[in-house]
């Protein structure tokens, strides 16, 4: 657009600079504790008169923009919504947000703000509360903050009217009417008493309008008034049509726009003819605000998609649900704008930051995916275990009430298949939710449930440059690209710096230009948390830092968080972090990262003590009920959990940790300290991070792992803005902070790039110490055994290439260094040229993908088994429950023998001081047979004996990470050992790896942990299970309904003896866990 000569005095009276400064002082009130002079606003007024004229410039600017075409996103020199309308409108909405919060009461608009409006605006004749609410919405919505306006409008109140000027009655209910509308509090109740309160006004209109309208003083008069009235009507009837959009989608948004556009200018014209000048700029408002509102509707983005979509969008929408999608993000609108749901496609990111609405997309994909090919199965796969649970149960809860209803199921956590889960996998579930490690099991034994792929979505794909894990996601989607050529591609990621080269890798040519959008639901303020001030008036404030994420606020603005007196308070994370934290705390919960278990468990109780004692609901009481069960003492956790406060490590199971996080998001827990392992399962609502650490173990903590956490701070529709907050105990720590949040995200690189500068090493022998000295080489062995498998014939070294082709690694090493590129091909191809050369090749391949394990580690397991102390395990006798996990017997102690020197597995590797394939036997019996975490720690300690807690966590955290190595290693073995075992006999000794997994002695509890009983009653209602029932489960659903009809007697017989459960405490724990 050219400029204008408002523009030009917009620029030279440096508009733009204070509406910035006054929007970060708006921010950074939003936290602070006292106001102080930094952050006071300068010439409030100007915000009023400032908001006024970028409204008037947006409206100039929405009209040219409609008659060039109405384009939304950027596609010619023509122009575009968000960068032609949207930015305007931001500026104004700047100004009027921050009249909300001029002295630090936030959500209340203070007198001084009311004043100033009556004062700037007082010839528009409208309450200053009904004003501010109205150019606070139109600026929001036309803005694109959506969320933002919809936050602040959240606890808006109106004064009284004058119920006596019809004028006013009509103009003041219009606006609120319009406000409800934009806000959409409480499901539909906004909605349906914004039609109320239209419907009122006809009601009154009869003998409200001759009164006012006789009141008046001569004919002409009388006339301008009548006709001043009529404008006013049209006004209303925008509102209307708007609201019933809203709730039915009807008519067209064609149609809808057409008739807006008519009553704006038939108001138009009555103010005109009625001399009513001043509600021009409110009738222009109220028509493009009707306009945007109705275009972010449901059903505005639903009518050109799919009759699939459209359904499912109904049913997010309903009524009784309770939070209805009423309106999608803009990030979202602009998703499905570029083409998501395309189905040519066959390969698409989103990649947009955190809470921005990725995963309602992703629905979308799937209910259209399914529609378009009803037998296929779509493969969701996430990183963690504690994601598998929180997708399946959202999703369950979305797709239950489609019709037909989408079934929704995970996979089991354990790495191997048991009996039940491969019987009940056989009917593959419409969606199926699990880890890259499962999948690729599943994928390589060519199991039903994922032989029709129809689409792969992997959440959190920037995990293919993961140093450990990104291996195996990286050749497990090249291995789907392979071998289900028909399957197409989502991925979803906060951050994916070379997106188009992944994309171009798995598209081949079919992938759609990368969806990125860098629209975020709040706002986010990143700083430094400090003592400042000499004794005895020190006081906590928090200093704002650059950082790569932290645009909504400039950097070294400081501000007081705490005014008490903090005299004594020394600059220790011991001291500070807890003071931050009670001072913050009033604005939402609070996360807090810390270095490592221990220092988590510590902060929670400092915090903890200075907390006051919950009221305790059923939920906190049968949680601390069963975390007192599963430990089998009283833990500083359930303390904490009494007084709001929760640590949540690798030290505590999952099912803890799922407990954990239910309450977190019911807001029992306000404060939960954790270690940064967190970033890949943190999925819960916080306003505050504080940090104290940068480190991830014992390396430097990445971008995205920081990213993952910290851009959760700042809950949608509930936070003004999210705090990151570093306590500062010394100017290294400074330095170091600042250093960090200069970084970027990184470039995905394949970690199997790093084996091309070892490859004239390796391929001179391919055995367990190449293995084991090369993790990632064992990922790439499997890849290439199972396209020799796939041939079906061991000549394939001279395809290597074509093979490799499927590969991130190949495409971005031979785009960079072709040198390089056919050293990683030499490499392949050497060990394929070896693997030909091996007898019963075809076997070897078949074990190498039914186990997850590499060639050289099979062949390792092949030579230990003809050693004559081994030879026994090839007997299905030496695999029968009541064998193995006997105190007296020695077969566990053989097995864990012959899997410990398995690469793969690394089982024992932390141990100390040596490894003990006796004692980790004996762990895993008495975890089998139901023994409580303490006593375990107790005669297996780790660490401080005089300090038990201690041992507790760090016993714990052994055993947990035990668990899934143990009984993936224990299922490869017995799936080798046992090959030619009948179907009987399998069903007897199938369940070990699982029992192992799972803690729990018999199939049934098996049956039950596989859908979410707890180990501390699984065997109980095993018991129950086998005297009621002689069957096999045929489904997920049967077992979970049997669970569901469990009576009060039958859960307290399934309680163990000195457990304190009521049937009670049972059912609520059981029904956090099934979803």
């Amino acid at each position: 657009m050219m400029a204008n000569p408002l523009q030009e005095a917009l620029k030279n009276t440096d508009a733009l600079e204070f509406v910035k400064a006054a929007s970060e002082r708006f921010l950074a009130r939003s936290i602070a504790g006292p106001i102080v002079d930094s952050i006071k606003e300068e010439r409030p007024e100007r915000l009023v008169r400032l908001g006024y004229v970028y409204e008037y410039q947006g409206v100039r600017a929405y009209s040219e923009w409609l008659h060039s075409g109405g384009i939304r996103f950027r596609v010619n020199n023509g122009p575009c919504y968000t960068e032609n309308i949207a930015p305007v409108f931001e500026r104004a909405f700047f100004c009027w947000r921050t009249l909300l919060n001029l002295d630090g009461n936030l959500f209340e608009a203070n007198s001084k703000a009311f004043k100033l409006i009556d004062e700037e605006l007082k010839s528009e004749k409208i309450p200053p509360t009904h004003l501010l609410a109205f150019h606070l919405s139109v600026s929001g919505i036309l803005a694109s903050r959506t969320s933002e306006v919809r936050l602040e409008l959240k606890n808006w109140n109106f004064t009284e009217k004058n119920d006596e000027d019809w004028h006013q009655v009509v103009i003041t209910s219009i606006i609120e009417a319009f406000v409800l509308l934009t806000r959409k509090e409480n499901g539909w109740n906004d909605i349906d008493e914004a039609l109320r309160i239209i419907a009122r006004l006809r009601h009154l209109q009869e003998a409200a309008e001759e009164d006012y309208i006789k009141g008046k003083n001569g004919e002409q008069e009388q006339t301008e008034t009548a006709i001043g009235l009529i404008g006013l009507y049209h006004l209303a009837q925008m509102v209307n049509l708007a609201a019933e959009y809203l709730q039915t989608g009807q008519p067209s948004i064609s149609t809808l726009n057409v008739r807006l556009d008519r009553h704006h200018e038939r108001a138009g014209e009555s103010f005109r003819a009625s001399g009513d000048n001043y509600v021009f700029h409110i009738a222009d408002l109220l028509w493009i605000g009707c306009r945007e509102m109705v275009h972010n509707s449901i059903w505005t983005h639903a009518s050109n998609l799919p009759p699939s979509v459209r359904d499912f969008m109904r049913l997010l929408a309903k009524r009784g649900r309770p939070t209805p999608i009423i309106e999608l993000w803009p990030a979202q609108q602009e998703a499905l704008a570029c083409n998501l749901l395309t189905t040519y496609h066959s390969a698409v990111l989103v990649e947009m930051p955190t809470s921005a609405g990725k995963t309602l997309l992703a629905k979308f994909a799937m209910v259209q995916t399914k529609a378009l090919n009803r037998d296929g199965v779509i493969a969701y796969i996430v990183p963690t275990r504690a994601l598998v649970n929180q997708v399946t149960f959202d999703l369950r809860s979305d797709f239950k009430e489609l019709d037909p209803p989408l079934s929704v199921e995970m996979t089991v956590p354990a790495y191997e298949l048991d009996p039940t889960e491969d019987l009940l996998l056989q009917t593959p579930p419409d969606i199926l939710v699990t880890t890259p490690e499962k999948l690729d099991l599943l994928i390589r034994s060519d199991h039903p449930a994922v032989k029709n792929l129809s689409m792969i979505i992997a959440d959190e794909a920037h995990n293919i440059g993961e140093e450990v894990r990104g291996p195996r996601l990286e050749l497990l989607l090249g291995t789907l690209k392979r071998d289900r050529p028909e399957a197409r591609f989502l991925l979803l990621s906060p951050f994916l710096p070379n997106n188009e080269e992944i994309l171009t890798w798995l598209g081949e040519g079919k992938s759609l230009p990368a969806i990125s959008i860098d629209w975020k639901p709040a706002n986010r303020i990143v700083g430094a948390i400090d003592l400042c001030g000499r004794t005895p008036n020190r006081h906590l404030v928090f200093e704002t830092l650059p950082a790569v994420d932290n645009s909504d606020i400039k950097s070294a603005l400081t501000f007081t968080i705490c005014s008490e007196n903090l005299e004594s308070t020394r600059k220790t994370y011991r001291e500070l972090t807890p003071k931050a934290v009670k001072c913050l705390l009033n604005r939402g919960s609070i996360l807090v990262l810390c270095r490592g278990r221990g220092t988590a468990t510590a902060r929670a109780r400092h915090i903890a003590e200075e907390m006051e004692l919950l009221d305790e609901t059923p939920e906190l009481q049968a949680v601390c009920a069963y975390l007192e069960a599963e430990a089998g003492i009283d833990t500083p956790l359930v303390y904490c959990l009494k007084r709001g406060v929760a640590y949540h490590h690798a030290g505590i199971s999952h099912e803890a940790r799922w407990l954990l996080e239910i309450l977190i998001k019911k807001r029992i827990v306000k404060v939960v300290c954790g270690t940064t392992t967190l970033a890949q399962g943190v999925n819960f609502p916080i306003s505050t991070v504080v940090v104290e650490t940068l480190k991830k173990g014992n390396k430097e903590l990445e971008y995205d792992d920081f990213w993952n956490i910290a851009g959760r701070a700042g809950r949608v529709l509930m936070d003004t803005a999210g705090l990151v907050g570093f306590p500062i105990r010394n100017k290294k720590d400074r330095r170091e902070v600042e250093d960090f949040l200069k970084n970027e995200a990184e470039y995905i690189a394949s970690q199997l790039a790093q084996l091309i500068d070892h490859a004239d090493q390796i391929s001179k022998t391919f055995n367990v110490h190449t293995v084991l000295e090369y993790p990632q080489l064992s990922t790439l062995l499997q890849f290439l055994a199972h396209a020799m498998k796939v041939a079906g014939r061991p000549d394939i070294a001279d395809e290597v290439e074509d093979i490799m082709r499927s590969s991130l690694v190949y495409h971005q090493v031979r785009a960079k260094d072709v040198v390089a590129a056919e050293k990683l091909l030499s490499l392949c191809r050497s060990y394929l040229k070896q693997l030909s050369g091996r007898q019963n090749i075809m076997g070897l391949l078949a074990q190498a993908d039914n186990t997850g394990f590499s060639t050289p580690s099979i062949l390792t397991i092949y030579s230990d088994l003809r050693n004559v102390d081994y030879e026994v395990l090839k007997d299905v006798s030496f695999w029968r429950p009541g064998e193995i996990f006997e105190y007296g017997s020695d077969n566990l102690t053989r097995q864990i023998e012959v899997v410990s020197r398995i690469p793969e597995i690394r089982l024992g590797h932390r141990d100390k001081p040596s490894f003990d394939p006796n004692r980790i036997a004996n762990i895993l019996k008495e975890w089998v047979n139901g023994v409580p975490l303490n006593t375990m720690a107790e005669r297996y300690g780790i660490g401080d004996e005089d300090d038990k807690q201690k041992q507790l966590t760090e016993f714990s955290d052994y055993l947990f990470g035990l668990l899934g190595v143990a009984s993936w290693g224990i299922g490869a073995l017995e799936g080798i050992c046992l090959a030619q075992a009948t179907e009987d006999e399998w069903q007897e000794v199938g369940y070990i790896p699982a029992m192992v997994f799972y803690g729990v002695r018999h199939k049934e509890a098996v049956w039950l942990r596989m859908v979410g009983v707890p180990r501390v009653l699984a065997d109980g209602l095993a018991k129950i299970w086998r005297e009621k029932n002689a069957f096999l489960p045929t489904s997920y659903d049967g077992i979970r309904v049997w669970v569901d009809k469990l009576s009060d007697s039958e859960w307290l017989e399934a309680v163990p003896e000195n457990v304190r459960l009521t049937p009670e405490q049972c059912r609520i724990l059981w029904e956090s866990f099934r979803g």
